[in-house]
């Protein structure tokens, strides 16, 4: 069994599909870093050499992800909170902050209103 990122693959693991369950990876960044390493989207990550798999990883020291991204996107939501810019308040209240309708389409923002009431408490 392979770690990568912290996770264990199984078996019968893709890697693209694998790349896009990581947080802030999605399917056309995961394609990218696939073609930038030689490899198919739809290869089997335990058929692929291990010399790539360290070039997999090594492209991965710099990035922000998982753990360090949702940080970051925590801090800049509680910085917009703090400063009560339009933005800020319009969060706090569980509305869209980007003019978006809100008379239908609303969903989306509501889905953030449990981070943002969590975030308020601190």
């Amino acid at each position: 069994m392979i770690t990568f990122l912290g996770r264990h693959i199984l078996q019968s693991t893709k890697l693209g599909p694998f790349l896009c369950s990581i947080y802030g990876l999605g399917k056309n960044s995961s394609t990218k870093i696939c073609r930038f390493i030689g490899l198919a989207y739809s290869v089997n990550i335990l058929s692929v050499d291990p010399e790539k798999i360290v070039y997999l990883q090594h492209y991965f020291t710099d990035a922000k992800l998982e753990a360090d991204l949702r940080r970051a996107v925590g801090e800049n939501l509680q910085f917009k909170l703090k400063l009560q810019s339009y933005a800020g308040l319009r969060l706090s209240q569980g509305l869209p902050s980007r003019g978006q309708r809100t008379k239908t389409n609303s969903r989306t923002a509501k889905k953030f209103r449990v981070s943002i009431k969590r975030l308020s408490k601190k």
